[in-house]
């Protein structure tokens, strides 16, 4: 549709970008060809066909990046990198700008040592969370979260990994309210990709790790999928072979579902450098289809001073696994319903609401308004096994009656299932059934039906003739019903139940044994 460049005569980069408000776009990145320094931030912000609205750049003499941008809920902006940075020792520096690009404050976190910010963003109730690296002492180096309020004051700060050589480079809000980071972590004389779960607070809740192949990896871009897993992306790299572009794909607790390596070059020899490889991927998001889309580098050809490189992006299909209903029935019995449904696969799947509506106006007919949750089933959460579901519908009036299931994700997300339509005849006449079970020890059921609306009493006599309970003494409309008789006090022997409704009285013995 359109490409643009921005710039000058010097060296200039973009990092990171982000949608704006208006449809235009934020970029943040590093130049030397503006600004006080040698490298400053240098920020650009565009409209939606990339025509420049104002650049800015912030810094101080010596090198400056902003390596992450994000929106603000005010229609600002907010910037995370590193300062003085060569031949100084960084500390990480975050500015907040209005939407003209005008400083609101700046600040600086660290230690006396290099400490750096790779990755920021607006979090619940407008603060702000950081990803990047702390160093401890010496060439030790710590994940860093740092969350900071809306006005860049910080709140908590957490270091994590063994304070070896660990890296975050990026984090994102997850569906819980915590946090998802992920990066590098050295084992040995090579990193793994790294990937932690942490809480709104930054505590901790697990820590994963990911070895290709004895390699070194690094993770650079996550994000947490629909069915609440994980997609990491990043690159792999060995002693044998050329750096790969590396995705992994994991469940909600990053356990690893698959992994996948891009354009490995097995001819190539080269050693396990993870920021100068051959191929690698940097960012990573979801797409409306459930896919993936993903952006990085792969090396064009290879010249006597190293390699060229082009941007690299690729389009992934969908792995998620679809809610899959392969049957919903009903199924009217006296004056109940049955309803009997089968899913073959699984995702993300919280559970269904089972939503009922009576049919016999024509405003009930075509109104969802009409329709009532009656019930909830949980889910099995994500599975590709064969799961059965069941719900009894029961006392029920007579009439046609029309049955969906909802079907609600964990993200709240919903879709309906197709309507079936059941009916519970009324009955043609007066009838009292036997009690069941008969004989009985304490409590039995006693059924009976009615064609029309009546005052009924239903009584029970001991062989005496005198009365011992109760049951029913209201008026009931048409249909079929049940009514418990528990007879934990009364001593074993024979027992008369008697109905009256209307001109209808009729009665049946059963027997007590204890």
């Amino acid at each position: 549709m359109w490409t643009r460049t921005y710039g000058g005569n010097g060296d200039d980069y973009g990092y990171s970008l982000k949608k704006t408000d208006d449809g235009g776009f934020i970029i943040a990145g590093t130049t030397n060809t503006f600004g006080a320094g040698v490298f400053d931030f240098y920020v650009i912000r565009i409209d939606s066909i990339g025509d420049t609205l104002w650049t800015k750049t912030f810094g101080g003499v010596n090198n400056d990046y902003a390596w992450s941008v994000d929106n603000t809920y005010d229609g600002g902006f907010v910037l995370a990198g590193e300062t003085n940075a060569f031949p100084e020792i960084p500390n990480a520096m975050f500015i907040k700008i209005d939407q003209f690009g005008e400083q609101l404050w700046n600040r600086t976190y660290g230690s006396i040592l290099a400490d750096r910010a790779y990755s920021i963003i607006e979090s619940f109730g407008h603060k702000l969370i950081i990803a990047g690296t702390f160093q401890i002492l010496g060439s030790d180096l710590a994940g860093w979260l740092l969350n900071l309020n809306s006005a860049g004051d910080s709140l908590w700060s957490g270091m994590f990994g063994d304070a070896f050589q660990d890296y975050f480079y990026a984090v994102e809000m997850t569906n819980d309210g915590g946090y998802i980071a992920c990066g590098s972590i050295r084992v040995g004389e090579l990193w793994d990709l790294w990937l932690i779960k942490a809480d709104s607070l930054g505590n901790e809740l697990w820590s994963k790790t990911f070895d290709y192949d004895n390699d070194g990896d690094i993770g650079c871009s996550v994000q947490q999928t629909i069915d609440g897993g994980y997609i990491v992306v990043g690159q792999s790299s060995c002693f044998d072979c050329a750096s790969r572009a590396f995705i992994v794909r994991t469940d909600s607790s990053g356990n690893i579902l698959w992994q996948k390596l891009f354009n490995q070059n097995a001819s190539s020899k080269k050693g396990p450098v993870l920021t100068h490889g051959t191929d690698g991927f940097l960012s990573v998001k979801q797409t409306q289809d459930n896919g993936y889309i993903i952006a990085g580098y792969k090396s064009a050809n290879e010249v006597s001073d190293g390699y060229r490189f082009q941007v690299y992006l690729v389009k992934l299909a969908s792995d998620i696994i679809p809610i899959e209903l392969t049957a919903f029935t009903a199924t009217a019995q006296q004056n109940e319903v049955s309803l009997n449904w089968q899913t073959a696969t699984e995702t993300n799947n919280s559970g269904f609401e089972i939503e009922r509506k009576q049919v016999g106006s024509p405003q009930s007919s075509v109104s969802n308004q009409d329709w009532n949750q009656i019930a909830f089933i949980p889910g099995f959460g994500t599975t590709t096994e064969r799961k059965s579901y069941s719900f009894i519908d029961e006392n029920l009036l007579s009439g046609i009656y029309q049955y969906r299931l909802k079907q609600i994700d964990f993200d709240g997300s919903f879709e309906y299932s197709n309507t079936v339509e059941v009916e519970i005849n009324s009955p043609t006449e007066f009838t009292l059934e036997q009690n069941y079970p008969n004989p009985f020890n304490p409590s039995t059921v006693i059924s009976y039906s009615l064609p029309q609306k009546e005052f009924v009493t239903i009584k029970v006599i001991d062989i005496l003739g005198r009365e011992v309970a109760i049951l029913v003494n209201e008026v009931k409309p048409a249909g079929k019903f049940e009514v418990e008789f528990d007879a934990s006090s009364l001593a074993s022997g024979v027992y008369v139940y008697q109905i009256k409704a209307g001109s209808f009285t009729t009665s049946k013995k059963m027997l007590l044994t204890k």
